[in-house]
């Protein structure tokens, strides 16, 4: 099985219109094999972590602890092996979500019949342009 280099970030947004209520993460993803190719990944909703991409939330670093998370969107982008998908916690957890785990790293794993990767996902805000000190 070959290895795939996958990298990844995320930020917690308020979803928007169109999408479910209440937080989710935005996760953008690169996908590349061993030969610096694009990966093409069929990115399902998935409420089970049995799809292509499987995403949880890392508790504590000195804990073992992880939530599991579902993929509730996947928007296109117009480059190859790059992807965005919202992820939120799994339904049969209950009534939680971000606001009560506070995540500050994701665990992603990308796995096809060709390979296999997987990454940490940081939390990365939006960069917003700071005015100039006098």
């Amino acid at each position: 099985m070959a290895r795939f280099d996958v990298q990844a970030s995320f930020l917690i947004n308020q979803g928007h219109p169109d999408a479910e209520p209440g937080p989710e993460a935005l996760v953008a993803l690169s996908v590349i094999d061993e030969a610096g190719s694009p990966v093409e990944l069929d990115i399902a909703l998935d409420d089970e972590g049995r799809g292509q991409v499987t995403a949880f939330i890392i508790l504590n670093v000195n804990s073992t602890e992880t939530v599991p998370l579902r993929i509730a969107a996947s928007y296109p982008t117009a480059q190859p092996g790059f992807y965005v998908i919202a992820v939120r916690p799994r339904t049969d957890l209950g009534p939680v979500g971000f606001e009560d785990y506070h995540p500050a790293t994701l665990g992603i794993a990308v796995t096809t019949e060709d390979g296999r990767g997987q990454t940490l996902a940081v939390n990365s805000l939006a960069a917003h342009v700071q005015p100039q000190n006098s």
